[in-house]
């Protein structure tokens, strides 16, 4: 649809620098799109970009979307002020999940929208 370039660290390649290679498509971000479980919770590296991220929605007003990937306590991390997709409900809960996955790529059409339409 074009409204968005997408990029995640699936991408990067061999030799890349890890931390400032995301670093770099992290700050040039607008929509910054965390899928959060536990394993995204006790991740070390999760826990410095999702720093980054928050910094970086008080300084340039990027979007920080939570989506609730499994049950976890998200609510206790520095996430709890964020509206997550689906309200919270993890898609794991879904008895349907390409339901909960159209769902969430609606809404992330929306924030893209919106944005667009602020620019």
């Amino acid at each position: 649809m074009g409204l968005i370039d997408d990029w995640h660290d699936g991408e990067l390649t061999g030799g890349d620098e890890w931390d400032n290679t995301i670093l770099t498509h992290l700050t040039a971000s607008e929509i910054i799109l965390l899928l959060v479980s536990s394993d995204f919770i006790s991740s070390p590296s999760c826990e410095k970009e999702l720093e980054v991220a928050l910094e970086l929605r008080k300084e340039k007003n990027a979007r920080v979307v939570p989506i609730i990937l499994r049950n976890c306590l998200w609510k206790h991390t520095g996430l709890k002020d964020f509206q997550a997709l689906l309200n919270g409900e993890p898609v794991t809960a879904w008895e349907h999940q390409d339901d909960a996955l159209t769902k969430i790529s609606e809404e992330i059409m929306k924030v893209a929208q919106e944005l667009r339409k602020k620019r």
